[in-house]
């Protein structure tokens, strides 16, 4: 799946325990998790 960022939504990231982020749009209503790997540069990644 592709998904492509809009400007005009306000996104929540919490940060979790175990390598997760918790992911909010508040415009939208939809959630979910993200792994935090997905989140860093390659160079950075473990």
């Amino acid at each position: 799946m592709h998904y492509q960022a809009q400007a005009a939504h306000k996104v929540q990231l919490d940060c979790e325990r175990g390598g997760w982020s918790h992911l909010f749009d508040s415009d939208t209503g939809k959630q979910g998790r993200v792994a935090n790997s997905l989140l860093e540069e390659p160079a950075n990644a473990a």
